[in-house]
């Protein structure tokens, strides 16, 4: 087994990631370890993850662990956090909060109702968590880079991936697609493993959901498909009620994927697990009053795909279905 020589690590580039976990059986084969990259230009209105959005730490308020102590009003050195008349809990005016970058707030905190969201991280620190890991994730596991978009990070990315592919680890990446071509094409090579999510075929639609058009993320994906890339590619798709989840929506990206020579789909339904996350941002959760899809539409979804000749797998059955 190989590590990376402690001279890379020395030398590595930084990364900005809001999240690390390990254990997961979800996002690719095996037991393996996710990092999260901060920052994505997409804003879909259902996303989980809020705090991954921008690529910058952030403030996470969690009313539930609060003490009312009030210890973080004289701790903020630009007057973001105030009191309002009648609560005994305190205001926080988000626009200086996401200017800031001091968050002694948050250190002053014993109940730690207030927590940041993000760090940045040299490549080299990141090898060794995974060098680490490695020992339990067995013979198909790995790293998963996600986010946020991993691309959104281009240089460190790509350094991760030499650095995995080097040490014989297991790689794979979560994609909106939303990558400079250059940069997309050269981290290829590196990667074992792509889940491409798709938000909608669509361009005004996707702009709609998501705040950007798609003609890059298709471009991407068609120059990926008609490219000699080894590796496994599984379209993910979340099935979002009155966004994406039409008859002739759905038969068109069938359609879409067949022509591109594409046999595997990963379809999951719009969850709200996230929906705390935007109540401890001061953010409004647009998808809140959406509801989840039920297990009969998902399976009716399925059979659309299905029926289309693709390999429809629901939630995380693909993991123990795909080889490597």
């Amino acid at each position: 087994m190989l590590l990376v020589p402690e001279k890379s690590l020395k030398e590595s580039e930084s990364v900005h990631i809001f999240d690390i976990q390990g254990f997961s059986l979800h996002d690719g084969p095996g037991c393996r370890t996710l990092v999260f990259f901060s920052g994505c230009p997409l804003r879909c209105f259902w996303c989980s993850n809020p705090e991954g959005q921008r690529l910058h730490r952030r403030l996470l308020y969690r009313i539930s662990r609060c003490r009312s102590c009030l210890a973080c009003m004289s701790a903020c050195p630009f007057e973001a956090i105030g009191k309002l008349e009648g609560s005994p809990y305190p205001h926080f005016d988000r626009s200086r909060c996401e200017a800031c970058d001091d968050f002694s707030c948050a250190d002053v905190c014993l109940g730690e109702a207030l927590v940041v969201s993000g760090r940045m991280m040299g490549v080299g620190e990141i090898m060794k968590i995974l060098n680490r890991d490695r020992f339990y994730w067995g013979s198909r596991g790995g790293v998963t880079f996600g986010g946020g978009e991993p691309f959104g990070q281009p240089s460190p990315l790509l350094q991760l991936l030499t650095a995995c592919r080097d040490t014989y680890i297991h790689t794979a990446v979560e994609t909106s697609g939303a990558a400079r071509p250059a940069d997309f094409s050269a981290a290829l090579p590196f990667i074992d493993w792509l889940f491409f999510d798709i938000k909608h075929l669509e361009s005004k639609a996707h702009r709609k959901g998501t705040g950007l058009g798609n003609e890059l993320i298709q471009e991407n994906l068609k120059a990926l498909c008609q490219s000699t890339w080894p590796g496994r590619l599984l379209i993910r798709f979340t099935v979002v009620p009155g966004f994406n989840d039409d008859w002739d929506h759905l038969v068109k990206l069938a359609l879409f994927l067949c022509n591109l020579g594409i046999t595997d789909i990963e379809i999951q339904p719009l969850h709200h697990l996230g929906a705390s996350k935007y109540t401890q941002l001061g953010q409004t959760d647009a998808a809140s009053a959406l509801l989840v899809p039920s297990p009969a539409r998902m399976l009716e979804i399925a059979g659309i795909f299905r029926a289309h000749s693709l390999n429809c797998f629901e939630g995380g059955e693909a993991m123990g279905s795909l080889s490597l």
